[in-house]
């Protein structure tokens, strides 16, 4: 049987509909499917990685904070700078609130020979730099021993060599008077008495107490041992200018 040429064209139609209805459903359709599929699993994903970097971040952040934390106390403990100024301030400070009284602090930086090296000069470590100091504080034994405490829980590390009291003499006088009793009658010309009593003062202890502090300049940069410096008033030099 022969098509003509109208039936062959409506053929050939039918056939492109038929093949692109058979595409549409079994393969652009399932395809279609698995993309949004795959679309919404990725987005899971994104999300998933979203939150584990700002959970990442966080603790990041928070072990940075703690860090610079430890930084800053390791800072105070051992500052970059001899803060020779600041020292003295906390030792005058500690010794108002013991309620005895700063008469004097020596100091002296001490030589860099006890340089530790290993190998041929390779690796070597070195100690910080050391301050040798002398406070002299006078007050009552009781304030003596909270100025030690206060020095000894700084936020500086002040390594305690020894300390010397010395007790300060009181003299006191007695008067006794040389007049007599009623009736008396006096053999000899009597003159008033006076009697003198040596003691210790317990309220003013003279002590003397040496200790090391120490600074080391290779310190984390932007990280410093101290908050707040010590500044000279106007027009007075600093003694203590590095």
């Amino acid at each position: 049987m022969k098509l003509s040429t109208r039936e062959i064209f409506l053929l050939v139609i039918l056939i492109i509909i038929a093949t692109g209805y058979a595409f549409h459903t079994y393969t652009y359709v399932p395809l279609r499917e698995e993309i949004d599929k795959l679309i919404l699993e990725n987005s899971g994903l994104e999300k998933t990685i979203k939150a584990e970097e700002e959970t990442i971040n966080a603790f990041m952040q928070l072990d940075e904070e703690k860090q610079n934390h430890d930084y800053k106390l390791l800072a105070a403990k051992v500052p970059e700078a001899p803060f020779l100024p600041e020292m003295i301030a906390y030792l005058n400070k500690s010794a108002r609130d013991a309620d005895i009284n700063l008469l004097a602090v020596h100091y002296k930086e001490l030589s860099r020979e006890n340089i530790k090296q290993k190998g041929n000069n390779a690796g070597g470590v070195h100690d910080p730099w050391c301050l040798e100091l002398q406070a002299t504080v006078s007050g009552s034994y009781p304030g003596l021993i909270l100025f030690l405490n206060k020095i000894e829980k700084a936020d500086r590390i002040y390594a305690l060599e020894n300390t010397k009291i010395k007790l300060s003499k009181r003299k006191t006088e007695n008067f006794q008077s040389g007049i007599l009793e009623e009736g008396e009658i006096p053999h000899k010309l009597v003159l008033p008495a006076t009697t003198i009593t040596v003691g210790y003062n317990p309220d003013h202890i003279l002590m003397d107490v040496k200790f090391k502090a120490y600074y080391d300049n290779r310190n984390i940069k932007g990280i410093s041992g101290i908050d707040e410096q010590v500044e000279p008033g106007q027009g007075v030099d600093n003694p203590f200018k590095r």
